[in-house]
């Protein structure tokens, strides 16, 4: 049985009794062809039953930071997570973003030119021209597992709904995106988790 680990956000402009269930840490890497050998493997967090916000991990001057993305508020929330104990977690700041024009769609295909009966294709476009293109090696999984790979590797479309035809897991990726940039991506685990992230009170610890 996993141990259900509950952690008390202390807040000095968030909503009361707002809180955050995350049952999947997921370790991956991700970067265009020239800074990926160089990216360090990055850490994230979801609710497979609610993609609606995720949190992501992240080093800064020596700093272990994270931030949650709630994309039904439009808000990411910054913290400073102490780096001796990784269940404390300090407010920073939150921001307000505004989502990318929802004037596009997007496909899934089989790939023709590929043996390879795990790999689909997934285009992006906009008004019928073509903007972003991935390769995409993918398992079947018992639960949606898809945007695990969306949220974290399809800037500016990780904020947007793209829906995958069944429960896939993305295995790997390679492709173009928006910015014509070629771009890879490498899942390196999945764990199961039971976290609890609960806002209690309006207090700034330093």
């Amino acid at each position: 049985m996993k141990k259900q680990i509950i952690i008390f956000l202390f807040f000095s402009t968030i909503i009361f009794g707002q809180e955050y269930k995350f049952n999947k840490i997921v370790k991956s890497k991700f970067g265009t062809d020239y800074a990926y050998a160089n990216n360090s493997e990055e850490a994230n967090l979801f609710n497979s039953n609610d993609y609606s916000y995720f949190m992501q991990m992240y080093s800064e001057k020596d700093s272990l930071k994270s931030r949650i993305w709630d994309i039904r508020t439009n808000k990411i929330h910054y913290f400073f997570v102490k780096q001796s104990d990784s269940t404390k977690f300090y407010y920073i700041n939150t921001y307000n973003y505004e989502k990318p024009v929802e004037n596009y769609s997007f496909k899934f295909s089989e790939n023709k030119n590929s043996k390879n009966k795990n790999e689909i294709l997934l285009m992006l476009f906009n008004k019928n021209k073509r903007i972003a293109r991935y390769t995409l090696a993918v398992e079947e999984s018992s639960v949606n597992l898809f945007p695990v790979f969306g949220l974290t590797a399809m800037e500016p479309f990780h904020l947007l709904q793209i829906r995958s035809p069944s429960n896939l897991k993305v295995i790997s990726a390679k492709g173009n995106n928006i910015s014509g940039n070629n771009v890879k991506y490498t899942l390196n685990s999945i764990q199961e988790i039971d976290l609890l992230l609960k806002i209690e009170k309006e207090l700034f610890l330093e």
